[in-house]
């Protein structure tokens, strides 16, 4: 069951990056980040979990 105020959150963010890709929506955040403190710490995030993701990918190849 959703939420109304989720549905809305969901929808605006849809609205206002549907159309952005990953890449357009890192740089925009880089962007921002020097100004505001949620830019900042999404795009933080971000590179967190692209690195995580690289490194079990590298992980998961065998070691022969």
């Amino acid at each position: 069951m959703s939420h109304p105020i989720n549905d809305m959150v969901k929808e605006n963010l849809s609205e206002r990056f549907g159309d952005m890709t990953l890449n357009q929506f890192e740089d925009w955040l880089k962007s921002c980040k020097d100004v505001s403190t949620d830019a900042y710490t999404v795009y933080n995030r971000l590179i967190y979990l692209r690195q995580r993701w690289v490194q079990e990918m590298f992980d998961s190849y065998p070691d022969s």
